[in-house]
């Protein structure tokens, strides 16, 4: 028998809220229930009962939301997934960064945001491919005084490390890589797996948002 999976709507938009919930709910797999308004109190309420996954309406107050939910993924590792975000690139860094594990924009269908919840369900990330560049070169921005920096304090990385994180975000792959630090695939790999274990990512593209979400990139401008 399928475990019926816990998800919970938050935001301040009643009605986006209650229409999704009613749609959402009369899927089998999904118990639905429905925050007020009241950031603060559903916050500590969140904080003490978790769901399985947090669907959380930017359509209003968005900015007040996006603090809870830095909020709620730094302190408790909430598993939470944006609804209604706009699809311009610093929109998408600005809801990786805030620590959530995906976000559905504002003119995706019913169909997509379903995808998109197995998907965070299922431990991985629901950002659309097109983004996967921009975190890339967010990465990249990192200029060798910010690697040195304290931000990188207690990661433990080894300059060789730094070095393949600073490229991989460049997109290269093992391939690339071992040709151009002259370094055997196998050698790349076993690096590319610390980088990796050290950040406790299951991905490289993971990695990226762990280090958005913690700051330790340069932002733009």
């Amino acid at each position: 028998m399928t475990r019926v999976v816990q998800l919970e709507i938050l935001g301040t938009n009643v009605l986006f809220r209650e229409c999704l919930a009613a749609v959402l709910g009369m899927e089998e797999r999904y118990s639905v229930s429905v925050a007020n308004g009241d950031l603060e109190a559903a916050r500590r309420r969140l904080e003490r009962a978790p769901p399985d996954l947090l669907l959380v309406d930017l359509s209003c107050s968005r900015a007040a939301m996006l603090g809870t939910v830095r909020e709620l993924a730094s302190g408790t590792g909430l598993k939470v997934l944006l609804v209604g975000a706009d699809s311009s690139e610093e929109d998408a860094l600005q809801c990786m960064e805030s620590g959530a594990r995906g976000y559905v924009p504002i003119a995706s269908s019913l169909g997509d945001l379903r995808r998109s919840i197995e998907t965070v369900l299922a431990g991985e990330v629901a950002y659309s491919p097109e983004i996967t560049p921009l975190m890339f070169s967010r990465l990249a921005e990192l200029s060798t005084e910010h690697r040195r920096s304290a931000r990188w304090d207690g990661l433990a990385l080894t300059a060789r490390e730094l070095e393949i994180l600073h490229l991989i975000a460049q997109g290269l792959r093992n391939k690339d890589l071992a040709e151009k630090l002259s370094l055997s695939l196998h050698t790349i790999k076993n690096h590319v797996h610390h980088v990796l274990k050290k950040l406790k990512a299951p991905s490289r593209t993971e990695a990226v948002r762990i280090a958005l979400q913690h700051g330790w990139l340069k932002r733009r401008g």
